[in-house]
C-alpha cells in the first residue's frame, strides 16, 4: 500500500521504481529480499545464519530523504549509510542504531529523520539477537523538492534522530508476529545449530 504524508511521500517501494539491488541471502529460500519494498507489513526478507547481513536500496532518482525507519524481527545492531553516486558505492554512514529486542512483535525503529540527499540506501545488520532475523520494510519518507540539508536545525544528535522532527515520525503500532513466522525462525536456527554441531 503506498502511503503519503505532509512529511513526505513513501519512496522505498517497487511501485514507485526503487530495487533492491544487492542483498546477501541470495540462496533459493532466501531470494524474497524485493518483499522489503512490497508495501507489505506481513511480507518479509529472512536472511541466513552468519552476520552480518547486507541490502541496498537504489531510488530511479535522487531525492531528499526526510525519515528513513525499518520493521523488523530480532535485529539487535544495524548501520544505515547513503550514496548519492550512479552506481551503489562511495557510501557515507548516516547511523548505527541498536535495537531493542521486542520479543514476539514487530521492532518498528526510526533509524534516522534529519533530511539528506540519496539515490542509495545501504542496511548492514551487524548482529540479532538470534542466528536468523528477519525484515519486514523499509520506510522511506522524502520529497524530490530542494531542501537546505545543510541547515543548523537538522543536526542529529548521537542516535542520528533529531529531537525537533521526532513527533513527526512517531513509531506506529508495532503489530505482532504471528505463530507461523516465530516457528519457522525457530526452526531455521535450530536446523542451523545442529548443522554446526554435525561439522
Amino acid at each position: 500500500m503506498e502511503s503519503t504524508n505532509v512529511y513526505g511521500e513513501e519512496m522505498a517501494l517497487s511501485s514507485k521504481g526503487c530495487i533492491i539491488s544487492y542483498a546477501t541471502s541470495f540462496s533459493d529460500k532466501f531470494r524474497e529480499c524485493w518483499k522489503i519494498i512490497d508495501g507489505k507489513r506481513n511480507t518479509y526478507w529472512s536472511t541466513t545464519g552468519l552476520y552480518p547481513h547486507v541490502f541496498i536500496l537504489t531510488f530511479p532518482n535522487q531525492f531528499t530523504a526526510l525519515a528513513i525507519k525499518i520493521r523488523s524481527y530480532r535485529v539487535k545492531l544495524i548501520t544505515i549509510e547513503k550514496s548519492i553516486a550512479d552506481i551503489p558505492r562511495d557510501f557515507e554512514l548516516l547511523n548505527e542504531r541498536k535495537i531493542e529486542n521486542t520479543q514476539h512483535q514487530h521492532q518498528v525503529e526510526c533509524l534516522y529523520n534529519i533530511p539528506v540527499k540519496v539515490r542509495h540506501l545501504r542496511f548492514t545488520i551487524k548482529s540479532a539477537f538470534d542466528i536468523f532475523c528477519a525484515v519486514y520494510k523499509v520506510e522511506v519518507s522524502g520529497t524530490i523538492n530542494e531542501i537546505n540539508c545543510e541547515n543548523s536545525d537538522n543536526v542529529a544528535t548521537s542516535s542520528g534522530v533529531n529531537d525537533k522532527y521526532k513527533e513527526m515520525f512517531q513509531t506506529q503500532s508495532l503489530g505482532s508476529i504471528n505463530k507461523d513466522v516465530r516457528r519457522e525462525i525457530g526452526r531455521k536456527s535450530q536446523k542451523y545449530r545442529a548443522n554446526e554441531k554435525g561439522h
